[in-house]
């Protein structure tokens, strides 16, 4: 028992020691870079167009490169995993990555093998151990498991990803709800639906690093809702085909934590999942209309609060339209893991949930990231890594930066 303990905790810390947090950084001299934890840089790239080299972030601990028109997996140093070279290749999910030889997709695992044969018009990320692909003349959509075969034949003009063992697929212009085994669940009768986006990355746009392009990693979260457009009016139906809320409303957003802003005529209000309503079309609550008709914000809740504005400052509600933090800020974000970025006299702070200043108004501009460590710019415009306690773990030196994410091949 005490070796097997002893083996298990080698292995543990070994493992440990392999893993490495890297960071995509442009540094002063305009080259785009790996920096490790410590803020030491792992490598560096040029970053002039005629080289047609690019380095992006690191995803599920593997990094792309694309030199002279061909990508490459790489690690935080540089150097290829594997040997094979591909006309365009895709982060890996679900431990497959899409790779595209001789104007075919197929996929790779994470030894670099190929698994399913380059033979698609066009793949899409596995999810739930499926990919929505298009093969053969027809350009038809059907359904792949890792293995490469058909699940769900080609059959539909469009296809979204599995999610909660539900897909929502377009026949002839109108959508319907499958099943893992291609069953209509949802007949297709609906001329569009509308999902969730949950961002998982603090982008909220696309950011380009002298010819880096970090695009945000989005995915649908269906939350087993979906708003779906039948006969003009908006409803809102379940996983179960079940209709929840009726065709109704003529415009709706998407859902946040339970709610959604609808409209009724041209007056917009706020519904939960059964139709009740928090905020109803014609009320007139100054905290969410300037005047009778003008709508402020299309605020939505971020961990149970969402932004509100009052004589141009801004602050928080709760689910109840209370004022939990007052309007006092000239610009917020809205809150992510019990955080948020607020701004006054041109200086960038964090508070919580309860409006306590976690980390000073004191910077040009600071992102809340999904690691321990904020990206941070000081008055010279520099960005840098702060932690929770406002101390530098790697002091301004950076143009620009991006979060830290765990690579673990050394």
């Amino acid at each position: 028992m005490r070796l097997f303990c002893f083996i298990f905790a080698f292995f543990q810390v070994a493992f440990c020691l392999s893993q490495n947090k890297i960071a995509l950084v442009t540094t002063k001299q305009n080259q785009v870079a790996y920096c490790d934890i410590k803020g030491n840089i792992t490598y560096t790239e040029s970053t002039d167009p005629l080289y047609n080299e690019a380095i992006c972030k690191f995803n599920d601990g593997f990094a792309r490169m694309r030199r002279s028109g061909m990508f490459y997996f790489i690690n935080e140093f540089g150097k290829p995993i594997f040997s094979s070279a591909y006309e365009k290749a895709e982060d890996f999910e679900e431990g497959l990555a899409q790779i595209k030889q001789n104007g075919k997709w197929g996929f790779i695992n994470q030894k670099g093998e190929i698994v399913i044969n380059p033979q698609f018009y066009e793949t899409h990320p596995f999810s739930s151990g499926l990919s929505q692909v298009t093969y053969g003349a027809t350009k038809k959509y059907g359904y792949i498991d890792s293995t490469g075969n058909f699940v769900i034949k080609p059959q539909f003009d469009m296809a979204t990803a599995f999610t909660n063992d539900r897909a929502w697929v377009s026949v002839n212009g109108k959508w319907g709800l499958i099943n893992r085994e291609g069953k209509f669940i949802i007949n297709p009768v609906f001329k569009l639906t509308k999902y969730t986006l949950e961002d998982e990355s603090q982008w909220s746009w696309e950011y380009n690093f002298n010819y880096v392009t970090i695009i945000r990693k989005q995915k649908l979260l269906y939350d087993h809702l979906t708003w779906t457009l039948l006969d003009k009016k908006w409803g809102l139906v379940n996983n179960n085909g079940v209709t929840l809320i009726n065709h109704q409303f003529s415009d709706v957003k998407d859902i946040s934590e339970g709610y959604t802003w609808v409209k009724q005529g041209e007056l917009w209000g706020m519904v939960d999942s059964l139709g009740n309503h928090l905020i109803k079309p014609d009320e007139r609550n100054p905290l969410i209309y300037a005047s009778n008709t003008t709508f402020k914000l299309f605020s939505t809740f971020h961990d149970g609060l969402m932004l509100y504005q009052s004589r141009s400052l801004f602050g928080f509600l709760d689910k109840n339209l209370r004022v939990v933090i007052p309007a006092k800020y000239d610009k917020v974000t809205d809150f992510k893991n019990g955080l948020a970025c607020v701004k006054q006299d041109d200086y960038w702070g964090i508070i919580d949930l309860k409006g306590n200043i976690i980390i000073p108004i004191n910077y040009k501009e600071i992102i809340i990231n999904d690691t321990d460590l904020f990206s941070v710019k000081d008055d010279n415009g520099d960005w840098g890594y702060l932690n929770i306690k406002n101390e530098w773990v790697i002091k301004p030196q950076f143009k620009k930066v991006t979060p830290f994410v765990l690579t673990t091949y050394n």
